[in-house]
């Protein structure tokens, strides 16, 4: 059995990419079942609970990919782009 190596650079990027996936999934769910993120939205934008709701779906989405190797660096980027 191979021993778990905490201080191998690989199991760090790979602590913090399951870290960072579990944070941005945690915090979509916010986007659909809490009004508090709606409130930091400028009242004078149009369709703010739709921008709410797709930027949560985004959210989702990127935390998902970034648990899924074939899709971690377009998640990257993209959960990047949405943070912009």
């Amino acid at each position: 059995m191979q021993k778990f190596n905490l201080t191998s650079p690989q199991t760090q990027k790979d602590i913090a990419r399951v870290s960072l996936a579990l944070l941005f999934i945690a915090a979509s769910t916010l986007h659909f079942i809490s009004d508090t993120e709606l409130k930091i939205i400028p009242t004078f934008l149009p369709w703010r609970r739709e921008a709410l709701y797709i930027t949560g779906v985004f959210e989702l989405l990127g935390g998902i990919g970034l648990l899924i190797p074939r899709f971690q660096r377009a998640a990257a980027w993209g959960l990047v782009a949405l943070l912009i």
